[in-house]
């Protein structure tokens, strides 16, 4: 793996873009029949947000999902 000088970090530092990670835990309501069709359509809108350029990117963490955590960032 490369090493990283000061200057190189202090070079690329000003072109990183910030980003959030949202952890979400399966609610109560997660089992109920509407579930799916719900997360389904809150994806179809991640693309559309991605699409407009308003949303970097979506990624799923499928490791954390054995603890009852959906991982969507």
């Amino acid at each position: 793996m490369k090493a990283f000088t000061d200057d190189e970090m202090n070079q690329l530092q000003p072109a990183a873009r910030p980003y959030s990670v949202v952890i979400l835990r399966q609610g109560p309501k997660f089992g109920e029949e509407a579930a799916p069709s719900i997360v389904w359509e809150h994806g179809r809108r991640n693309f559309a947000l991605r699409d407009e350029g308003v949303l970097a990117g979506h990624r799923r963490f499928r490791c954390l999902r054995h603890r009852g955590v959906r991982g969507d960032g």
